[in-house]
């Protein structure tokens, strides 16, 4: 069975009909000519003694002759004016028949049309409600394009809200955080100065944890965001530091900096491993309003950015988690890395965390 004549003729809008063959004379038409032809015949090329006896004999044949010719040359031309007439008429019925017709034809084609897109759009309706109810199952709350997004929409405004007991970071290096000239460094800045005046109780616990500057996974990183040839053309010239003039290092420096001198309500360590992805987890005093904010750290990068000093986080969506399982497991995941982790600075972890 040919199935795809069938597809074909299923989703095609039908073919407009067309008129039948142009009729052809009538019958009575034709028989009358041919009568008439036939008695004309006789009369006119009958045999000369014929011809003689009825033109001596009865005039009544030449009245009959001359009749039977005129009735010829009438039928003649009858039938012309028909086949002209028909001709014409036909002509006529076929442009009235495409003027009728044509936005019909239009019509069943446009309709076709918005039937194809609303089922395509009915097709789209139901992924996104099968994304939905499995993004709900899992507690997904939210997603944000990349961090700057979500710095704005969400993080300036929560981080300061009083329900918050804990804040747990970590991330390579939680520039956007710690770093001066950082998007939530002043909002940062005003937690660690609001927990020197409040109540040990009330105070928000402040755990970060950053990648060590120069292990092993930070000279990979290095060299991945710079390049090879930057590498060792830093390690050739560099008697002691060649990671000074990466942008991991800056980084690192410039956080541990600040660290050291502005964040002393910070329980600060480093993991001396890449983290496996960019966390910001909010411990709240109200359970509906715990969130984890989760970035996969990745080493990869957009091509049209270019490869020198193009930093590899940053530009990945991040996802908001509420509380549920996925939650358990990322408030597990970093307080078994704040545990691992070696301290920075003199901050003490709370006793259910330790040391």
């Amino acid at each position: 069975m040919n199935t795809k004549s069938n597809d074909d003729d299923s989703n095609s809008v039908p073919a407009m009909p067309t008129l039948a063959d142009p009729a052809r004379p009538s019958k009575t038409i034709i028989v009358a000519f041919l009568i008439l032809g036939m008695i004309s015949l006789v009369l006119i090329g009958a045999p000369e003694w014929v011809r003689a006896w009825i033109s001596g004999q009865l005039d009544i044949f030449r009245v009959a002759r001359d009749a039977g010719t005129a009735l010829l040359v009438g039928g003649v031309i009858a039938l012309i004016f028909e086949l002209v007439i028909q001709q014409q008429a036909n002509k006529a019925a076929a442009r009235t028949f495409t003027a009728v017709f044509r936005p019909v034809r239009q019509e069943l084609e446009r309709t076709r049309e918005q039937l194809v897109h609303v089922m395509q759009k009915t097709e789209r309706t139901m992924q996104l409600a099968h994304v939905m109810a499995v993004a709900d199952h899992l507690g997904i709350q939210d997603i944000f394009r990349n961090r700057q997004e979500l710095f704005e929409q969400e993080l300036k405004g929560r981080l300061l809200q009083d329900d918050i007991r804990a804040l747990f970071l970590v991330g390579v290096s939680l520039r956007d955080f710690f770093a001066a000239d950082a998007p939530l460094y002043s909002v940062m800045t005003e937690i660690n100065e609001q927990n020197k005046r409040k109540e040990s109780d009330d105070r928000v616990e402040i755990h970060a944890v950053i990648m060590q500057g120069d292990c092993e996974d930070a000279n990979l990183r290095i060299e991945v965001e710079e390049g090879t040839e930057f590498v060792n053309a830093q390690k050739a010239a560099a008697s002691i530091n060649w990671r000074e003039k990466s942008r991991l290092w800056s980084d690192y420096r410039r956080v541990t900096d600040c660290l050291g001198l502005h964040f002393d309500q910070v329980q600060a360590r480093e993991f001396s491993h890449l983290p496996t992805s960019w966390v910001a987890l909010i411990e709240s005093r109200t359970p509906h309003r715990c969130a984890v904010y989760i970035e996969q750290y990745h080493y990869g990068r957009i091509e049209s950015e270019g490869s020198f000093y193009s930093c590899l986080g940053g530009k990945y969506p991040i996802l908001k988690f509420g509380p549920g399982s996925v939650y358990e497991i990322f408030h597990n995941h970093v307080e078994t890395m704040v545990r691992v982790s070696g301290q920075k600075n003199g901050c003490q972890p709370r006793a259910d965390i330790g040391s």
